[in-house]
């Protein structure tokens, strides 16, 4: 998926949450209106919300509310005990609305650690400088910029296989991280059936595998392995100035295994 895809689909996921929160209050806000239609206007919650003036200021007239005035002090009560604000002077007045007042208020824990907390996670994930979205913006801004200047497939097919260079070289560290949530010792097997091929080259500097896994078992040697290894690759990059990058694989493979089994 394109990262602007992904950013899109974030940004909708983000609208999802605050609508349903919206809907949250505003049915917790309309029961809370029925529940002061069911009790004396004197003894509700409606006898505590000062009536709007034209003077641009309230007082506790005896003038009737409005429809949206109701429903604006309703709709602010289940905003503050949902989200838990904890301010605010519309409050429960009866035994049923304080029992409701009590539920919304627990109903809300749930309902805002969770639909905050989604937040929460979609703003970080908004925020992160992924290097995987990063590699595949740059692939998918070279492949539109070769469809619109039309350039061939030729051109496309070698794009392709310098992408599918980088992808191998220099994103190997995603395998890392995925080896890291194995058991060392599983992750030291899964290695080494990964990097059999280069230590089995060690033949070309006439050492037995055997020597090889008794200086890995000796735990006290831990200096002169890494000097074996340091001297095995200088000979070796000697030999064959080819045999560079096979040398260097293992030695990363070797000192893995050294780490795991000096754990």
């Amino acid at each position: 998926m394109k990262k602007k895809h992904f950013k899109i689909f974030t940004y909708l996921r983000v609208f999802e949450v605050m609508v349903v929160y919206v809907m949250v209050n505003h049915f917790c806000g309309s029961y809370f209106i029925e529940c002061a239609k069911r009790e004396d206007a004197n003894h509700s919650w409606l006898s505590r919300v000062p009536s709007p003036q034209p003077e641009q200021y309230r007082t506790n007239s005896s003038e009737p509310l409005t429809r949206d005035t109701v429903y604006t002090h309703a709709f602010h009560w289940s905003s503050i005990v949902v989200s838990h604000a904890g301010y605010g002077w519309v409050v429960s007045n009866s035994p049923a609305e304080k029992a409701y007042n009590c539920f919304v208020f627990l109903i809300g824990l749930f309902a805002y650690s969770i639909l905050f907390g989604s937040i929460t996670s979609l703003v970080a994930e908004l925020c992160s400088s992924d290097p995987k979205f990063t590699f595949e913006n740059s692939y998918w801004y070279v492949k539109d910029f070769i469809d619109k200047k039309q350039l061939g497939s030729i051109f496309m097919e070698k794009i392709n296989d310098y992408f599918d260079y980088l992808l191998r070289s220099s994103k190997g560290i995603y395998d890392e991280n995925i080896l890291k949530e194995l058991p060392p010792s599983l992750m030291s097997d899964i290695q080494f059936y990964r990097y059999s091929e280069v230590l089995r080259m060690l033949i070309s500097l006439k050492i037995k595998m055997g020597a090889l896994m008794s200086l890995w078992q000796n735990q006290s040697s831990g200096f002169w392995k890494s000097k074996f290894i340091w001297w095995g690759t200088l000979l070796l990059t000697q030999e064959k100035k080819g045999m560079i990058y096979w040398s260097f694989l293992m030695e990363k493979c070797v000192l893995s295994i050294l780490k795991v089994k000096r754990q």
